[in-house]
């Protein structure tokens, strides 16, 4: 009866072990897909933006034809790049920063904002050129035998800023969609819970 009892025990303990090992399997392939469905929102999150800023622009210029044949490729090669910036530089940065300090909004729209504007102002830096390098923009002289002018630092600066804030939207919808889908009740809770019951000292 003992031994019969013993085995019974066995089976329980190596049922629940395998369970916990199943959940935790469940767990963390539900973590790595939310974090996956969060990365390709992001990721598409940029195009979204540029898409509307040039219907609505080409919509008040009566040139809606014109840009529909480029928004497609334009589309792709947006897309393609802030993929590129959300999975090797945006990631591992959160992961790195939550081993530090609280990911809460400020710090992802400060994180996203230099993921974006960091790799662009490197990329453009205007001083790259050599001697004798000029170029222009919309009829305006941005370079000078290889010296920006001042319509080219400000031009310069405006694209890494408009990068900047790109890629700090992205990060805000990316940690929007981590703790929403990670912590669905938290927000509930918190609004919910019944406050602090004040005690006060009695008088004697």
């Amino acid at each position: 009866m003992s031994r019969f009892l013993l085995k019974q025990k066995d089976r329980k303990k190596s049922a629940n072990l395998r369970a916990s090992v199943c959940g935790v399997r469940v767990s963390m392939l539900r973590k790595f897909s939310i974090h996956i469905i969060a990365l390709i929102i992001c990721s598409l999150t940029p195009t979204l933006i540029v898409v509307a800023y040039f219907i609505i622009g080409a919509f008040f210029t009566s040139s809606l034809d014109s840009v529909g044949q480029q928004l497609l490729s334009m589309s792709m090669f947006i897309t393609f790049v802030a993929a590129g910036h959300a999975v090797i530089l945006g990631l591992p940065i959160s992961i790195i920063v939550k081993g530090y300090i609280d990911f809460t909004y400020k710090v992802a729209a400060l994180c996203g904002f230099l993921v974006g504007f960091i790799p662009i102002a490197i990329f453009t830096w205007p001083l790259q050129y050599g001697l004798g390098s000029s170029s222009t923009i919309n009829g305006v002289q941005t370079l000078v035998n290889g010296i920006p002018t001042m319509a080219g630092w400000l031009s310069y600066f405006q694209g890494a800023v408009i990068f900047g804030f790109l890629g700090l939207v992205s990060a805000l919808v990316y940690n929007y969609l981590i703790i929403v889908q990670e912590h669905p009740n938290k927000q509930i809770n918190k609004d919910t819970d019944p406050p602090p019951i004040k005690r006060t000292p009695k008088s004697n």
